[in-house]
């Protein structure tokens, strides 16, 4: 089975991107803790506004 996770930033500016990169870090952690192979196919964990 393959899941994959769309996250964006939307309006917000900064706050929205810091949420953004938040939620990718909680994700991948998660799945990490759980045995489940997590791959970031674009952009990076830090600051983007889009994952």
């Amino acid at each position: 089975m393959k899941l994959y996770i769309e996250i964006r930033a939307a309006e917000g500016g900064d706050d929205a991107k810091l949420l953004t990169s938040d939620q990718a870090k909680i994700y991948i952690k998660y799945a990490e803790k759980n045995g489940i192979s997590a791959i970031v196919l674009a952009g990076d964990v830090v600051g983007q506004d889009s994952l």
